[in-house]
Formats: C-alpha cells, sequence, structure tokens
C-alpha cells in the first residue's frame, strides 16, 4: 500500500511540475491569456491544414 501512494505522489508532482513548466512557456510566449476558444480555434486550425496537406 505504501508504495502504491508513493507512486501515486510522485505522478501528481511530476503533473504539477508539467503545468508550471506549460504556463512558464506560454507566458513566455505571450499566449498564456488565451481563452478556451482562442485555444480550440488554434487547435481546429492546425488540425484542417495537417488534413489540407496530405
Amino acid at each position: 500500500m505504501e508504495v502504491f501512494i508513493s507512486l501515486r505522489n510522485y505522478a501528481q508532482e511530476n503533473g504539477i511540475a508539467a503545468m508550471h513548466t506549460a504556463s512558464e512557456i506560454a507566458r513566455e510566449r505571450g499566449i498564456s491569456e488565451m481563452t478556451l476558444d482562442e485555444i480550440n480555434a488554434e487547435i481546429r486550425a492546425a488540425r484542417q491544414e495537417r488534413r489540407a496537406a496530405n
């Protein structure tokens, strides 16, 4: 049981660290204030471009 809890804590800490890193990168690139609608629009556009290229 103790090992399971340790693995869960490890995974949680890595997840939190990854979110902090992603937030820092977003701030550096000036995209940290994007709304969910803007993010989804970017994803749609990228997918459309990828489909058109294939």
